[in-house]
């Protein structure tokens, strides 16, 4: 199963992005603070359901938002998605 695409939204400073990946090699270049280790997270996150980083769920909500989402595509046609919802009260994880 290969990547396609993955859609992020409010993923630590990653606010809305659209990543098309390549079947062969992908490159990721960017500035310091531009996501680069974000966007590796979100995939590592999505497939193992838990941070390389020592990270809780609730510190990858963008700092000013109360849920990130992830959705993912694959060269299979499946599609699937990780919603994260916090409201101060309780932690919500559905899809």
């Amino acid at each position: 199963m290969l990547l396609k695409k993955m859609h992020l939204k409010n993923f630590r400073n990653l606010r809305k992005e659209k990543v098309t990946f390549f079947p062969s090699v992908n490159v990721i270049v960017g500035n310091n603070g531009s996501g680069k280790s974000n966007l590796l997270e979100a995939i590592y996150l999505f497939y193992k359901g838990k941070s390389f980083r020592k990270s809780k769920l609730i510190d990858m909500i963008n700092w000013e938002k109360d849920f990130f989402r992830i959705k993912i595509s694959t060269d299979d046609e499946m599609y699937n998605n990780l919603f994260f919802y916090y409201d101060k009260k309780k932690i919500f994880n559905m899809e």
